[in-house]
């Protein structure tokens, strides 16, 4: 992939020459002081969250393209919307370190519009994709020390939160969605 031009690299940090801590409470601001550059945990998670987002939109782009229903394809274009403004801000923040981003996939989705899936499926993987960007940009908040990055991953998990409850209500009403298996009720059993 290196070879190919396909393969983006992380970010690269010099390598310390020794250990440095933190002196002032400043590392922390991000609002309305002047930011420190990104550490290099805040760089990992934004790099691979951008990565993760990219492809999110690529495969949401072609899934779009192909799914029968136009319920489905308005929940589709509605996520196609969230993921561009991720990949936006995501970009925003490491340009503004001088850190390369990688490029958008969206030129590699094909024009097909054949079918290849069920909207079932469709819309599956999609909530798949939504479920784990949010349990990622909760890794991303755990990690970051710059407020403003915290805001932006609260952000971030919000409004993939409201995205889930409009994917839900597809589901659900499509039938789509299997309950998983659950714990016996013990009390209604005690009161039969």
């Amino acid at each position: 992939m290196l070879e190919k031009g396909l393969y983006h690299r992380p970010p690269y940090l010099p390598i310390p020459v020794g250990i440095d801590f933190i002196k002032t409470e400043n590392f922390f601001n991000g609002f309305f002081s002047d930011r420190r550059t990104l550490n290099g945990q805040e760089i990992s998670n934004v790099f691979f969250n951008l990565k993760k987002s990219i492809i999110t939109k690529a495969l949401i782009t072609g899934f779009c393209q192909v799914a029968s229903s136009k319920e489905a394809q308005k929940i589709l274009k509605k996520a196609l919307g969230i993921k561009q403004k991720h990949i936006d801000l995501f970009s925003q923040i490491l340009t503004k370190d001088q850190l390369p981003a990688p490029p958008l996939w969206d030129s590699d989705v094909t024009d097909s519009t054949v079918p290849t899936f069920s909207d079932k499926l469709i819309m599956y993987l999609t909530g798949f994709l939504f479920g784990t960007a949010i349990a990622y940009y909760g890794a991303g908040l755990g990690t970051t020390m710059r407020s403003d990055l915290v805001l932006n991953y609260e952000q971030f998990i919000l409004e993939d939160l409201k995205f889930a409850e409009d994917w839900t209500d597809l589901m659900v009403k499509n039938q789509w969605l299997e309950q998983p298996p659950k714990a016996t009720d013990r009390k209604k059993l005690s009161e039969s």
